[in-house]
């Protein structure tokens, strides 16, 4: 009876203390709290805090303090005026320690809010309060009892000191310390240029001390359609990454955001994978033990980059064992030809612009060595050069190369300081397999023989087409004896030029014709080639070749005549012209009147000097059409 009558009066005291709280509660103007939240947050962080929605306070089932439309003031310095923008704020507060004044927040809720973060070119971020980290030492320690903060409809914008921006979504997001380590754990559902991402996290770090400058250690998980990332490590100070160290691995049929900072193109791509550990000192970051698989491409090596150079300069070493970029191909060709910003109809060139500014960005030196490549449906071997990158100007030389079982040399120049920018390429080959070189385009091959091959040619533009159609320099090649497959070249409808050609030898050949030589020399000029001499010489027959190859237009003008070696095969002597687009060419057999016409030009037949002298420089002197080219 006697312990009734106490614990029926405690009862009673707590419910006279419950509403007179109430009472007290509601009789206070919350408002009148904004210029000590002002100058709190002023002390703290020395950025103005300004209150625009209501402040209110609830009490029941934990306190919660809950500001209405809110916003924080940039840095000094800083390019906006404002920070962070809040539709509304919410605190959790620790309720034992308020009964005798000292306020702990427990969680912070944080709705619908911009998020601005930025770094100057003198390498200061505005999301850093060190100058007022002394006089604000004791309200941070209300924030070192947070123990959880629930982000809802957050978006955040990141500018670098060049004033590219990155922008992304998060709708929400849940951080929760540990209860043993001090550590906290974050699980966040994102938003990058459309794409969602699934985040989960746990870091080491307690989160106090990552307010106090202190890095981030721990590991992060990203899913998301097409792309599975992991990293693990230290991450430094975010977003700027100082003094990072982190292993990460990933794989998916997307690139990463990669595509942000680079424009390379960010859509569905082959299988890929890539394990890579990347660490960043002051102005410096180093990839070490890259290994990247793509397909049946594989990359590795490691890469350095000085970002106190101006500009950045880039070196490393890159090696692949095997390089097919046919997969890529097959990718971009899926791609439906109307959704493609290139595609042009009834052209063959693509007028896609290729980015390279890029070029102006950097300096750079990498050694690279392809032990297999496969590009263009041609095969090369032991690709050894050097990429060398100086003010605007991308290099790629010497670069040498095992084709068709001999040995090509060449070099690469892209000149991105020109608008448009001009690109140069040389390539030559001797005693070169033509037999693989033609059975690229045509099985069994046009042509058995061994030959030697030199191209030089030079263009402007920002497409492969507009290259092309500028271009400038020329093509020559000479082979000795050999064979001609006459019958299969002339229904290759990928080569077109080899076909007409089987055509001008007569349909009464159906195998192997012995070849004497082959010799032609093309000059562009302004896109054009000119076919200077083109000359194939079997055991009856001698075909002189002229006309134009429109490469802008991307249209055939090409006229081939034979002169059978006696006048028992005269019959034969029937002109194959080749015309109209690169897309949809025709194929005519010359009539009588012009018959008459090509066989006295060809009589006469004079080669441009300049022309043979290019293909008696190029060939080993031996080439029966050499001669023959020279006599006349």
């Amino acid at each position: 009876m006697y312990w009734g009558r106490i614990i029926g009066w405690t009862v009673l005291l707590l419910v006279l203390i419950t509403i007179a709280s109430g009472v007290a509660y509601r009789s206070i103007e919350w408002n009148e709290a904004q210029p000590y939240l002002r100058a709190a947050v002023k002390e703290t962080t020395g950025r103005e805090l300004r209150i625009e929605g209501d402040i209110t306070l609830r009490l029941w089932p934990r306190p919660m303090l809950t500001v209405g439309k809110a916003s924080l003031s940039n840095a000094e310095w800083g390019s906006r005026p404002v920070m962070l923008e809040a539709g509304s704020l919410g605190f959790t507060i620790a309720a034992w320690p308020l009964l005798v004044g000292d306020v702990r927040l427990k969680s912070i809720v944080l709705r619908d809010a911009k998020l601005f973060l930025e770094e100057s070119a003198d390498g200061r971020d505005n999301w850093g309060f060190g100058d007022t980290k002394a006089a604000g030492a004791a309200d941070l320690e209300a924030v070192e009892s947070i123990t959880a903060i629930h982000l809802i409809d957050l978006q955040v914008e990141w500018q670098d000191p060049s004033g590219e921006h990155v922008e992304v979504t998060v709708d929400e997001a849940r951080l929760v310390e540990h209860r043993t380590d001090r550590g906290f754990d974050l699980d966040a559902r994102l938003q990058e240029k459309g794409m969602a991402i699934d985040l989960t996290a746990s870091f080491s770090t307690p989160f106090y001390d990552y307010m106090q400058d202190e890095g981030l250690r721990g590991r992060v998980v990203t899913r998301s359609p097409g792309l599975d990332l992991e990293l693990d490590g230290h991450f430094g100070r975010l977003p700027g990454f100082d003094n990072l160290d982190l292993q990460i691995s990933a794989n998916g049929r997307r690139w990463p955001i990669l595509d942000v900072f680079t424009g390379l193109p960010s859509g569905a791509t082959p299988p890929w994978e890539v394990t890579v550990r990347i660490a960043k000192k002051i102005q410096k970051l180093e990839l070490h033990d890259l290994d990247l698989m793509v397909a049946k491409n594989d990359l590795s090596g490691d890469l350095f980059l000085d970002m106190a150079a101006s500009p950045p300069r880039l070196e490393g070493q890159l090696r692949s064992s095997s390089m097919d970029l046919t997969t890529l191909e097959a990718t971009d060709k899926a791609v439906p030809a109307e959704g493609k910003a290139g595609a042009r109809a009834g052209k063959v060139f693509s007028d896609n612009p290729v980015e390279m500014d890029w070029i102006n960005e950097l300096n750079a030196a990498i050694d690279l060595h392809i032990d297999k490549l496969v590009l263009m449906g041609m095969r090369y071997s032991d690709l050894i050069g050097k990429v060398e990158i100086t003010d605007g100007v991308l290099r790629a030389e010497p670069l040498q190369a095992t084709v068709a079982g001999v040995a090509a040399a060449g070099n690469v120049a892209i000149d991105a300081t020109t608008r448009p920018p001009t690109l140069s390429t040389s390539v030559t080959a001797q005693q070169i397999d033509m037999g693989e070189i033609t059975g690229y385009w045509s099985q069994p091959p046009f042509m058995s023989a061994s030959g030697d091959v030199q191209l030089v040619l030079s263009g402007t533009g920002e497409s492969l087409a507009a290259v092309l159609a500028s271009s400038t320099g020329h093509l020559s090649v000479v082979t000795g004896e050999g064979t001609a497959e006459v019958a299969q070249a002339e229904h290759a409808t990928a080569t077109l030029v080899l076909g007409t050609i089987a055509r001008t030898l007569g349909r009464e050949e159906t195998g192997a014709v012995k070849m004497n030589c082959f010799a032609a020399n093309i000059e562009f000029e302004e896109g054009v080639g000119d076919v200077q001499v083109l000359v194939l010489d079997t055991e009856s027959t001698t075909i002189l070749g002229s006309g134009t190859i429109d490469l802008a237009k991307e249209q055939w003008d090409l006229k081939f005549k034979p002169k059978p070696h006696t006048t028992t095969l005269s019959a034969r002597a029937v002109p194959v012209m080749l015309e109209g687009s690169f897309s949809e060419p025709e194929i005519t057999i010359g009539k009588a009147g012009l018959i008459r016409k090509l066989s006295a030009v060809a009589g006469v037949v004079v080669f441009p000097p300049a022309a043979v002298a290019a293909l008696l420089e190029l060939g080993t002197g031996d080439e029966t059409c050499l001669k023959n080219i020279a006599a006349n």
